[in-house]
């Protein structure tokens, strides 16, 4: 194959392009224990000083391990929600919160990290409109010390646009369902209502990461 990179060839791996039991993973761990070929050393080193290019660790269907989260809170009615997508694996969860305090929102937050982290997943940025979650300092305190990454309060311009437009879509579906049923729904018939229209969406191919055959859902599963 003329020595590609290793990114080039786990793509042609998972694309199936290369007849072979080697796996994408194989891949990865060889670069990590013994580092990149003679051959490619040897054919691409220049005499200027780059740090070398290590390929992040790959999950189930390509999708990378280490991922990103954006953090928002969505109302409705006189409930509120806590939304978390995670990135790249485009992955939604919600949560129901007793209040907008750092404490509520850390113990929804903390069971959604806990279903990624479980899956094989670890979020290594968070990002949140400090402006919306009380007590933020004490929200970056709880992530920093149970699961060791960094939350940035300041970042809405990253996280704002990214959970809305989620928040958007969890609500078309939800008034698509509630405008068709045939009774009303009181507030525990909506936090289930909430609860099914992210996993209708999370049950949705994604463009996003390298698999397009499988949803979120079945990915993270």
């Amino acid at each position: 194959m003329g020595y590609p990179s290793p990114g080039q060839l786990i793509k042609q791996l998972q694309l199936g392009k290369i007849e072979t039991k080697v796996a994408p993973n194989d891949v990865v761990n060889s670069v990590y224990i013994y580092g990149k070929s003679l051959g490619e050393c040897k054919g691409k080193t220049t005499a200027r000083k780059q740090e070398a290019e290590v390929p992040q660790p790959i999950g189930f269907a390509g999708v990378p391990v280490n991922q990103r989260i954006y953090l928002d809170l969505m109302f409705e009615n006189k409930l509120a929600f806590l939304v978390m997508v995670v990135k790249p694996l485009n992955y939604t969860y919600t949560g129901l919160l007793k209040s907008k305090k750092a404490t509520d929102i850390w113990t929804v937050l903390a069971k959604g990290l806990r279903e990624i982290y479980n899956r094989g997943y670890k979020v290594t940025v968070g990002y949140i409109d400090g402006e919306k979650a009380a007590q933020t300092h004490t929200l970056q305190q709880l992530v920093w010390l149970n699961f060791q990454f960094e939350l940035d309060t300041t970042g809405a311009a990253e996280a704002v646009p990214v959970v809305e437009s989620k928040i958007r879509r969890i609500k078309e579906r939800m008034r698509a369902v509630y405008n068709t049923l045939p009774y009303k729904i009181d507030l525990l018939l909506l936090t289930w209502l909430v609860r099914y229209s992210t996993l209708r969406l999370n049950g949705e191919r994604s463009e996003e990461h390298t698999s397009e055959l499988q949803s979120p859902y079945v990915i993270s599963y």
